[in-house]
Order: C-alpha cells, then sequence, then structure tokens
C-alpha cells in the first residue's frame, strides 16, 4: 500500500513536470521559430521530401530498440525476469519521463520492474540501479562520439586524452569492489541514513552486480550505437536541405549532436529545453554556416523526431502500464 502511495506520489509529480514542459516549450519554440524567419522555415519545411522524413523516423526508432535491448540486457544481468512486453513498456515509458530534470523522473522505471516483476524479492531500490547504470554507459557512449567529433580539431585533441584519463580512473574507481564496499559502509554508519539501511543494501547488491567490466563494456557499445542511431537522424535532415554529406561531416554533426546533449542534460531544464536547441543551431551556424532559417528548421525538426516522437510514444506506454497495474490490483 506504501508502495503504491510513493509511485502515485511519483507519477503526480512527473504529470506536472510535463504540463509545465509542454507550456514552457511552446513559447520556446514559438521564440525560436520567430527569431529564425517563420516564412522562410515553412517554405523550406514543404519542399522537404517525406522519404527523409520516414528515414529519420527509421534511425529514430532503431535508437529506441537499442536502448530496449540495454534494458533488457541490464535487468539479465541483475536476474530480474520481467515478460518481454512488459520490459518493452518500461523501456519504452523511459522516454516521456526524459522530460523531467535531468531525466530524473526515469527512476519510476525501477518501481514498474519490482511490480511487474513476478518474483516478490525484486525492490525498487535493487532495481534502480538499472536506470543510474542507463545513464552511465550514456555517458560512455557520449564520450566516444564526442572524441570522434573532437579528433577534427588538432588544437583541442589534448581534451580528448584528458577526459580519457579522467574516465578510466572513474570507471576503475566504481567497478572496485573494494571502493564500493568501503563506501556502502560509510554510508552504513552515518546515523541518519539508519532507516534506509535495508535500501542501502539492496542498492549496494544490484550495484555490484551491474559494476563489472563486461557489463559495462557491453552497455556501453549498445549506448554508442543508440547514440549513433540519433546522430543519423541529424543526418538525415542536414542532408535533405544541403545535399552534402561525408564521414568528416558526420564526424561533426556527431559532436554537434552529443555536445548540446550533454550541455541539455547538465542544465537540468527538462529535456534540454533551450540549452540542447541553443547548442545545435549556434554550432550548425558557427560550423557549417547555413543560414538562420535554415539551422533553425533543422534543429526544430530533429527535436521533433527525437524528442518529442519519444515523449508521444512514451506515454503511451507509461499510460498503458498504468492502465496494467490498476487492472493487477483489482483482479
Amino acid at each position: 500500500m506504501a508502495k503504491g502511495k510513493e509511485e502515485g506520489k511519483l507519477v503526480k509529480k512527473i504529470e506536472l513536470q510535463v504540463v509545465f514542459f509542454f507550456i514552457l516549450s511552446f513559447f520556446i519554440y514559438l521564440l525560436i521559430v520567430f527569431w529564425g524567419n517563420l516564412p522562410a522555415i515553412i517554405n523550406s519545411v514543404k519542399h522537404l521530401s517525406l522519404t527523409f522524413i520516414l528515414l529519420a523516423l527509421l534511425t529514430t526508432l532503431i535508437n529506441y530498440l537499442l536502448r530496449f535491448l540495454r534494458f533488457r540486457y541490464l535487468i539479465s544481468r541483475l536476474r530480474i525476469k520481467l515478460p518481454l512486453f512488459h520490459s518493452l513498456l518500461i523501456s519504452f515509458s523511459g522516454l516521456a519521463m526524459s522530460i523531467t530534470p535531468g531525466k530524473g523522473g526515469e527512476l519510476l522505471k525501477a518501481y514498474f520492474i519490482s511490480d511487474f516483476s513476478p518474483s516478490t524479492s525484486v525492490s525498487f531500490a535493487y532495481s534502480a540501479p538499472v536506470v543510474i547504470f542507463e545513464r552511465l554507459s550514456d555517458a560512455l557512449g557520449t564520450f566516444i562520439l564526442l572524441s570522434w567529433g573532437l579528433w577534427h580539431y588538432q588544437s583541442i585533441r589534448w581534451l580528448i586524452f584528458l577526459t580519457l584519463a579522467g574516465v578510466i580512473f572513474f570507471i576503475f574507481l566504481i567497478t572496485n569492489t573494494w571502493f564500493i564496499d568501503k563506501v556502502y559502509f560509510f554510508l552504513k554508519k552515518i546515523s541518519f541514513l539508519n532507516f534506509l539501511t535495508n535500501h542501502l543494501q539492496s542498492f549496494h547488491q544490484g550495484s555490484k552486480q551491474l559494476l563489472q567490466p563486461k557489463t559495462l563494456t557491453v552497455s556501453s557499445f549498445i549506448s554508442l550505437f543508440a547514440w549513433l542511431a540519433e546522430v543519423g537522424t541529424l543526418a538525415i535532415i542536414y542532408f535533405a536541405f544541403t545535399n552534402h554529406i561525408n564521414l568528416n561531416t558526420l564526424a561533426i554533426l556527431a559532436f554537434i549532436f552529443t555536445f548540446s546533449s550533454i550541455l541539455g542534460f547538465l542544465s537540468l531544464m527538462p529535456g534540454g529545453i533551450i540549452v540542447t536547441e541553443g547548442g545545435k543551431i549556434g554550432f550548425l551556424i558557427l560550423i557549417f554556416h547555413l543560414s538562420r532559417s535554415l539551422a533553425v528548421t533543422i534543429v526544430l525538426l530533429v527535436r521533433l523526431l527525437t524528442l518529442w516522437f519519444g515523449v508521444a510514444l512514451g506515454s503511451i506506454a507509461l499510460l498503458y502500464l498504468i492502465h496494467l497495474q490498476k487492472k493487477n490490483a483489482y483482479s
């Protein structure tokens, strides 16, 4: 019963954030469209072939399916059994929660995992590391793509090696059993965290299962290809308007996409709104010398085909999960 109340509060909080995000986004996009010259944007979109939109949607769907495969892989590493359809819904529901600050709402997936798992021993604390580990593997995947883009700028290549050294040290720490055990026992000794001891123990067990070199490598490579599929969406829309693409351009587009996405995530704005759009538009104008209206058109279309398409798909999955929960509660 208590768990149901917690879920209800979290769902309501996410609903409020979604409503706020929609209102905020409407006014922000309105300003961006007028700044980018509305008549020129409409004229550009009118001449866009439907084939490019379908191809861009295909790469977006490939991205979502890869993230689903990563989700299935991570829960299998925790030996959590979930019906395939339920795990697909839970994975996709995270797309709706990506518009919460820092994607924090995705922790609701851990509640769904514990609810829909046939095993009663699967708690929220034990399954929460799956959500956290998804973000970690995303970070490693984006680092590889970011490095690919940065390599084309000789003057700042040293940044890649500096960041790589930091990433290797971080991976060493989080995959080091001795270090994880010490952190856990330190937290247990903090008096005001005593009431969380059982939850911390479950979280600790789940984390240790996932923080293995093999798990980290496999999930990071899946994340890399998922992000590459998203970059593919940008590349397709860019090519549709410019009729130009090559390996060098693709690497720079990878840098633009990942760096702007990282900035958006770090801003803690819902969906990285303003920061992500501003970064992509700015880089397209600065690096490729696109007109303001064309840069705005490309970025808004890409956001529509990635973020907003995902939010729509995720919302359907989330609503259906809630429906199934209610149905199970009354059966």
